[in-house]
């Protein structure tokens, strides 16, 4: 994990964002950093993942759903990295990739871009930056 985003909706309008980079404890990996354009600047000063467990599970915590696209993809990650799969667990969770799947069967692409262009009419120019990313699963 190099960057860590959450954003927390109250009827559908973004009202709070929980965000940081992660510095890694074996250095950035070039094919990460290749494709959430992330550089050793932006991660240089960077807290390492333990030290914002805590805050971010509290962020996470309650009775809000989790939402993701690909969540399981995200989800592994974060029990890799010492989050317990029960706490993301706790309360309802909904995957936009199995959702937009099921709403909407002829697609092309389930990408997350392919998704919120067509039915959003949204293009992002940073894809797989993880505030962005959240943003637009959130909307969608």
């Amino acid at each position: 994990i190099i960057q860590i985003a959450a954003i927390r909706f109250m009827n559908f309008h973004p009202i709070e964002v929980f965000a940081t980079y992660i510095k890694p404890r074996k250095g950035l990996n070039a094919k990460a950093a290749k494709i959430n354009h992330i550089t050793e600047a932006q991660i240089l000063e960077s807290p390492y993942f333990e030290d914002i467990q805590d805050a971010f599970t509290s962020f996470i915590a309650g009775s809000d759903p989790l939402v993701g696209h690909n969540l399981s993809f995200d989800c592994n990650f974060l029990v890799a990295s010492g989050i317990s799969f029960s706490t993301l667990f706790e309360h309802k969770a909904y995957d936009t990739l199995d959702l937009a799947k099921r709403v909407f069967p002829q697609k092309y692409s389930y990408a997350l871009d392919a998704v919120c262009r067509s039915e959003l009419h949204v293009i992002r120019d940073n894809a797989h930056d993880a505030v962005s990313d959240t943003l637009a699963t959130g909307l969608l």
